[in-house]
């Protein structure tokens, strides 16, 4: 596998994929990062493109092997992309979402101030109350998900 200045690898096929200790972008602490040539290595983001690709996918009702031929791909990837094993890079999330049938559509906005208010009020509680926080909030994404779901 050859590795360019990115960190993103090819392999002999020329799928992409990513090695040990790559880097495509740099999280901010938030859902905005700086993305060089793929969705940022951020646990937010991992968890965003891993359910994309699954929704994506579940919609079309499509099997991992049969998204991946039509991406091009091999079955595996998928897995791992689904698993937030791996991250796509932007091209290649592209890609397997038209495989499946399916447009990203992405916009600029301005950005909110009240984004980096909340960033800065939680990073001032107290580690106990901060990981309440945190999980209150993954409880409302968990319930969120599963009404989106039904």
């Amino acid at each position: 596998m050859s590795t360019d200045r990115q960190g993103e690898g090819r392999s002999a096929r020329g799928e992409l994929g990513h090695g040990e200790g790559s880097k495509i972008g740099m999280p901010t602490g938030d859902m905005r990062c700086d993305i060089a040539g793929g969705v940022a290595e951020d646990p937010e983001w991992q968890a965003v493109a891993a359910a994309l690709i699954f929704d994506a996918r579940e919609r079309a009702g499509l099997t991992q092997a049969e998204l991946a031929r039509r991406a091009g791909t091999v079955q595996s990837a998928i897995a791992a992309y689904e698993a937030g094993r791996r991250q796509p890079t932007l091209p290649t999330l592209y890609r397997i979402l038209d495989a499946a049938g399916f447009d990203l559509r992405a916009r600029l906005a301005p950005q909110d101030p009240q984004d980096q208010t909340l960033v800065e009020w939680e990073a001032a509680l107290p580690a106990g109350e901060r990981d309440r926080w945190r999980a209150k909030l993954e409880d409302q994404r968990r319930t969120a998900a599963a009404w989106a779901a039904s």
